[in-house]
């Protein structure tokens, strides 16, 4: 008798938005490097008492788009793993999941601190700017975009908890 052991549907969806999410993040990263080197970094000099906008070059940013990058293609090579149900790929896409998530709030405390090192600039120059706007809107953006980013792999790691997915992998030993 040929015994086979059917995925559960949580298990197949899990593994394919992991993998989705992760394309999606390699050509969003793999764009703005592009941009970055065809177009430069843009940031704020300042020539005199005038504010222009200069090309600098950051390895910071290129650093942070790598790392993305990589760690996307790892997340690739686990979500597949998980999809096959081998032993310890739940295990390792819920540690990999909490690593995009730390990762993601770190990288949003560092958008958040250069907005308002940008805010604070704008508002020594340019007359009549309102540095509390400024900041608040930007405070606002970066809180929808982690959010955005978190809330989706905060339910991830829930599901990969869940007692269908433990399950589906302790059928398997």
């Amino acid at each position: 008798m040929d015994v086979t052991i059917k995925k559960p549907t949580i298990v197949v969806v899990i593994g394919w938005v992991f993998i989705v999410i992760s394309v999606i993040v390699i050509f969003l990263g793999v764009l703005n490097l592009v941009f970055y080197y065809k177009a430069g970094f843009p940031s704020l000099g300042f020539e005199g008492s005038t504010l222009k906008l200069t090309s600098k070059n950051s390895p910071v940013f290129q650093l942070l788009e790598i790392s993305r990058i990589l760690l996307a293609c790892f997340t690739i090579y686990v979500a597949t793993k998980f999809l096959r149900l081998h032993s310890g790929a739940r295990i390792a896409l819920e540690i990999t999941s909490w690593i995009i998530l730390v990762y993601s709030i770190s990288i949003k405390i560092y958008e958040l601190l250069s907005v308002l090192n940008f805010g604070s600039r704008v508002a020594d120059v340019v007359p009549g700017s309102s540095l509390n706007v400024y900041n608040a809107a930007a405070f606002v953006v970066v809180i929808i975009r982690l959010l955005l980013v978190s809330v989706p792999v905060i339910i991830g790691i829930k599901l990969l908890r869940s007692r269908m997915v433990r399950s589906a992998f302790n059928q398997q030993l």
